[in-house]
């Protein structure tokens, strides 16, 4: 506790009466630790003289010196480095303090371990460098020292992810959780998101005008577009698009999901926006035949539906396993805004009725699935209640 609160005094009577200097809480942390951690110097000061351990690990694997860094304690990682402790010193998942300060975001901490000899080419155990940590947390003044330093910008980690990756999919949600929720007030939340959203855009058009190429793909074939498609990132989208002329309809990528897919499936219909001011084809398919339409109408997110529809998506278009249309993916889950939208445009029995590979229709789905709404809803649009499927079984038989 008295490392915590910084008491100074009490804590070196502590010692004095015999304290264990190196004793550990609940999660290996020393008083050094937490000294560390919480920014007080002269507590730390204290303990390394009386021969606290600056290389001993900690919450995370981490030393000392990496939790002054991470929580941006400059004065602190200054007294811990006259300590004699090795700054390229890894943890157990190959990080180093200088990993640590570009994912706290203190620049003045950067400056200082890179000052000190601290290697900004450390790659941690997944390959990522510390630029891979600053973009990843939309660290915009630590990208910039990194880079005007020498970081390579299109350097790879391990799964094939540069920087503008990560740039592109900084989670918002988990950086409005940084903000302290924002009091679960959501005009407070929509503002902390559209803060980091232009915190992301910022780093990521750095990244760009520093020659970070948005066509490098991952391992699984996908670039820095697909990840901002796939995180909701519209101003991040409209800067790739503009530097890739567009074009992102790349069938020879190995990605088996395109942008449309990714904006579409996680609902992102701001997203999706913009991808369809740029895309040819609507109904281009990912690995199984399905369409954006599709997985949207599947995962119920309205505002992608209505966009697509609105742009001319086909309802008709059946994918290459079950044989199911759009229709049919929203009956599934019981989607019944959704349904609502396809069924505006379905303007004839056929479209409504249309079976899968099994010979089911929508309706035959809504009443296996138990969605009264949905089943209420086809039958005032005049579903064929008298269908049969290749087992000769009609939706009564599913009731």
């Amino acid at each position: 506790m008295t490392a915590v609160h910084g008491r100074f005094t009490r804590s070196q009577t502590l010692i004095q009466n015999g304290g264990e200097i190196d004793c550990v809480d609940k999660d290996g942390n020393t008083p050094l630790h937490v000294a560390a951690r919480y920014g007080h110097e002269l507590l730390i000061n204290t303990l390394i003289t009386s021969g606290a351990d600056t290389a001993k690990c900690g919450i995370h694997s981490m030393f000392p010196l990496h939790l002054a860094a991470l929580n941006a304690h400059s004065d602190c990682c200054r007294k811990l480095l006259s300590s004699g402790f090795e700054i390229d010193t890894p943890d157990k998942f190959g990080r180093t303090c200088l990993h640590a300060a570009a994912a706290g975001g203190n620049v003045e901490c950067i400056k200082l371990l890179q000052s000190s000899g601290a290697d900004f080419h450390k790659k941690d155990k997944c390959g990522r460098t510390p630029l891979h940590y600053a973009a990843a947390n939309c660290h915009f003044h630590c990208i910039e020292t990194l880079v005007t330093t020498g970081a390579n910008v299109n350097e790879t980690d391990d799964w094939g992810r540069t920087a503008l990756h990560y740039a592109a999919a900084s989670d918002m949600d988990r950086n409005k959780t940084m903000l302290g929720n924002a009091h679960e007030n959501s005009e407070e939340l929509e503002r902390a998101r559209e803060l980091k959203e232009k915190e992301a855009a910022l780093c990521l058009e750095f990244l760009l005008q520093n020659d970070a190429n948005p066509s490098i793909r991952d391992k699984e074939g996908y670039n820095s577009v697909h990840y901002a498609a796939a995180y909701g990132h519209r101003q991040c989208l409209e800067l790739l698009l503009e530097r890739t002329n567009n074009s992102f309809e790349d069938s020879d990528s190995g990605a088996t999901k395109s942008p449309l897919h990714l904006a579409a499936y996680n609902g992102h219909h701001q997203a999706l926006e913009v991808l369809l001011q740029s895309l040819v084809d609507l109904d281009i398919r990912d690995e199984k035949g399905r369409t954006a339409l599709d997985l949207a109408a599947f995962k119920g997110h309205t505002e992608c539906v209505e966009a697509l529809i609105n742009q001319g998506a086909s309802i008709f278009v059946k994918d290459n396993v079950t044989k199911r249309t759009p229709l049919h993916a929203s009956v599934i889950n019981g989607h019944t805004l959704c349904l609502r939208l396809l069924l505006e445009i379905a303007d004839n029995p056929e479209a409504i009725d249309v079976k899968d590979a099994k010979g089911q229709t929508p309706l035959m789905l809504a009443v296996a699935y138990g969605h009264i709404d949905a089943v209420s809803l086809l039958l005032e649009k005049e579903a064929n209640v008298d269908a049969v499927d290749l087992m000769g079984c009609t939706a009564l038989h599913r009731g």
